[in-house]
């Protein structure tokens, strides 16, 4: 009884477990009472490759797709349907270019075709008219989607299934032959209008899947405005990638990890220099900034939470000053500036930022200071301190 009972147990967390992956990849269609639930189409999909036979959808030696489809009102999970809204139109594409209405099951809920192309004309969540066309290219199959056409909620999507694997001729040459095979892949593109404003698409975004088990490979978002074109792309490693083009032909860059922190930027300032920004470890930052004209390097930092250091150039590459800044654990910070005249400055700063002090050295060896208030403004002129 024991036994009986703990293998009930095992079982029931076994189906559990495979209820809930099951329903991670469902999407509600509709949300009205007379709605009904499906999967995604990638998971869909996929099923294709992972158990042929119980798939939604096949392959056949003839060219051709055999596609099952099921009008519903309720939550029906299988893979071996593609689940339509009651009353939605499915036709199938005949030899003669036209498309002509599956004939139903028995059952009047179930249809089954044989075809190249099969078009579905059913309406959205929203109550937009919604095209669905499920067509084979070559080997692979390709689903498309449009609804909400001349609105703002516009959309245009497009699933392809790509069969990398298989070539029905053979591999041409040895070199062919010995190559590994490349597996499967699903790409989703999908193109929408994210400003109401606009007057067409203004964004897309590219997903791709490995088959079966559906693992992301990259996602690419392409965000277009009238003064620039913004493309955002998440690796397989979790860091993402980030392009901006401006209209006026300016580019920057950046990249992020998978905490959203940046490990590197490029772009340009306000001043028209380019500023190129690294991150060499966790605390620490390399600046450097080029000019907008001679396009050389005019200033380089290294950056710590503590201790700034740059060096100042000027046009030709040389060398005008350095500087190093410490922050003290009181909070105020000492700046020492070492200019190529000869002359070093020295200003200290309150925890407010305001300025303390400016201490000058000559090359001569005088030194000079000169206090501040809070307001950052003299107390006294300059005074001899040696």
């Amino acid at each position: 009884m024991k036994k009986l009972s703990k293998l009930h147990i095992t079982n029931s967390l076994f189906i559990s477990t495979n209820i809930f992956a099951l329903m991670f990849q469902i999407k509600t269609a509709n949300a009205a009472p007379t709605g009904y639930l499906k999967l995604a189409t990638r998971s869909l999909l996929a099923e294709a490759v992972r158990s042929p036979s119980m798939s939604f959808i096949q392959k056949l030696s003839n060219g051709k797709l055999k596609a099952s489809f099921l009008h519903t009102g309720q939550r029906n999970l299988g893979f071996h349907n593609f689940n339509v809204k009651s009353g939605s139109n499915i036709g199938e594409k005949r030899d003669n270019g036209q498309f002509e209405p599956l004939l139903p099951t028995a059952y009047q809920r179930r249809l089954v075709g044989e075809s190249t192309h099969f078009r579905i004309l059913t309406s959205s969540r929203k109550g937009f008219s919604k095209e669905i066309n499920i067509l084979r290219e070559g080997e692979n199959i390709v689903v498309t989607s449009e609804k909400g056409i001349g609105s703002s909620q516009h959309v245009l999507k497009r699933t392809v299934l790509d069969f990398r694997n298989e070539d029905i001729d053979g591999p041409s040459t040895s070199d062919q032959a010995s190559a590994p095979l490349s597996e499967p892949t699903i790409t989703v593109t999908r193109h929408s209008i994210s400003n109401g404003q606009s007057q067409g698409f203004d964004t897309e975004t590219i997903a791709k899947y490995e088959v079966p088990n559906l693992k992301l490979i990259s996602h690419v978002t392409k965000i277009k405005s009238p003064d620039k074109l913004e493309t955002i792309t998440q690796h397989e490693d979790g860091t993402k990638s980030k392009i901006i083009e401006h209209i006026d032909g300016r580019e920057s860059s950046f990249m992020f990890n998978h905490l959203g922190e940046t490990l590197f930027s490029n772009e340009i300032d306000n001043n028209g220099d380019r500023v190129v920004i690294t991150r060499l470890n966790t605390t620490t930052y390399s600046k450097l900034k080029y000019s907008s004209t001679t396009k050389k390097l005019i200033e380089k930092k290294n950056i710590t939470p503590t201790v700034l250091e740059s060096e100042i150039f000027d046009n030709d590459g040389n060398l005008t000053s350095t500087t190093k800044v410490n922050k003290i654990p009181t909070g105020e910070t000492i700046e020492t500036t070492k200019h190529s005249n000869g002359y070093t400055t020295i200003h200290k700063k309150r925890q407010d930022g305001s300025l303390l002090s400016i201490i000058t050295h000559s090359p001569y060896g005088e030194s000079f200071k000169q206090d501040f208030d809070s307001n950052n403004l003299p107390i006294n002129s300059p005074y001899r301190i040696n």
